[in-house]
C-alpha cells in the first residue's frame, strides 16, 4: 500500500511540472497570461470590457445596468440568435 501511495505522489508531482511548463511555455508564446492553473489563479476577475456598440446589447451580455459592459475581455464567448437575426452587413469581427 506505502507504494501505491508513493507512485500516486510521484505521478502527482510530474503532472502538476508538466502542467507548470505548459503554462509557462504559452504565456511565453502569446506574451501575456493566457494559461493559469485554477489551484493558484482565481480566474472570475474580469480585466476589461469589449462594447459590442450597442448599450442595451452591453447590459444584457455583462448582467452591469449601471457601468460600462460588453464581451468581457480574455474569455470565450459565444452569442446566438434565432437563424436571420443579423444580415451580413452588421456583422463584426472582434479581435
Amino acid at each position: 500500500m506505502k507504494n501505491d501511495t508513493s507512485n500516486y505522489t510521484k505521478l502527482e508531482s510530474e503532472n502538476k511540472e508538466i502542467n507548470n511548463q505548459l503554462i509557462a511555455h504559452l504565456n511565453k508564446k502569446f506574451d501575456q497570461e493566457v494559461a493559469f492553473s485554477l489551484e493558484e489563479t482565481f480566474p472570475g476577475i474580469i480585466p476589461g470590457w469589449l462594447s459590442t456598440g450597442s448599450t442595451i446589447l452591453d447590459m444584457i451580455i455583462s448582467n452591469k445596468p449601471d457601468a460600462a459592459g460588453g464581451i468581457p475581455v480574455r474569455r470565450i464567448t459565444s452569442i446566438a440568435g434565432d437563424s436571420g437575426c443579423v444580415t451580413e452587413d452588421t456583422l463584426v469581427e472582434i479581435e
